[in-house]
């Protein structure tokens, strides 16, 4: 895995229950949380604009919320030239019911980037998910977002990678044993398994 593990050890106390005195007092929780706040106040690059110059027809989310997670997060919305609504119903029927988004994540740990992708159809009554894009757009977008990074020393990270469980190791929301990479290197709230959202489905209000 790289440097990924020896890396995660330094941030993430080994056998110690997320959130217990043990746990928040330790070394490596006091680095990660020091970490964490200078990338979110004093970010390496301005990752929002270099997006932007790298994908000119695109669209992009700011989707960053630092009271939940500690990395940063983009949505590129995967139709030229088509500006995301405020109104998400207006932008599916723009899009004939089928909006395709790639995210962008940014660790604040290393010089590393994850890319998921995220296609949402809308029924009479559902939104259906999953994490496999249908634009013939996503590979172009991709290997711009690549370009873009890879530019400022910035690695990829793949679902094989992202994947692999860190032993003795827990998160907020992940157990010891349960705990990935991703979860480690970015955020414990994603799924970022390719059929995970095959079935998942959420009414429309």
């Amino acid at each position: 895995m790289k440097n990924y593990l020896s890396v995660i050890y330094q941030y993430y106390p080994r056998n110690l229950p997320w959130g217990t005195y043990a746990y928040q007092q330790s070394a490596e929780y006091r680095k990660y949380k020091e970490t964490a706040c200078r990338f979110q106040e004093n970010p390496p690059l301005d990752f929002y604009d270099v997006l932007k110059k790298g994908l000119p027809h695109f669209s992009i989310l700011d989707w960053c919320n630092f009271d939940l997670y500690p990395d940063r997060e983009y949505k590129i919305l995967l139709a030229p030239d088509q500006p995301y609504l405020d109104d998400d119903q207006a932008l599916f029927q723009r899009l004939a019911g089928t909006v395709d988004e790639l995210i962008v994540f940014v660790s604040p740990l290393l010089p590393v980037f994850y890319l998921l992708e995220q296609h949402t159809c809308q029924t009479a009554e559902w939104y259906i998910f999953t994490n496999q894009a249908t634009s013939d757009k996503t590979e172009e977008v991709k290997n711009a977002v690549r370009k873009t990074f890879h530019a400022f020393g910035y690695q990829e990270i793949t679902y094989q990678e992202a994947s692999r469980i860190i032993p003795a190791v827990c998160t907020e929301l992940k157990n010891t044993g349960q705990a990935s990479v991703f979860d480690c290197l970015f955020e414990d709230g994603v799924t970022i398994c390719p059929d995970f959202y095959k079935k998942v489905k959420r009414r429309i209000k």
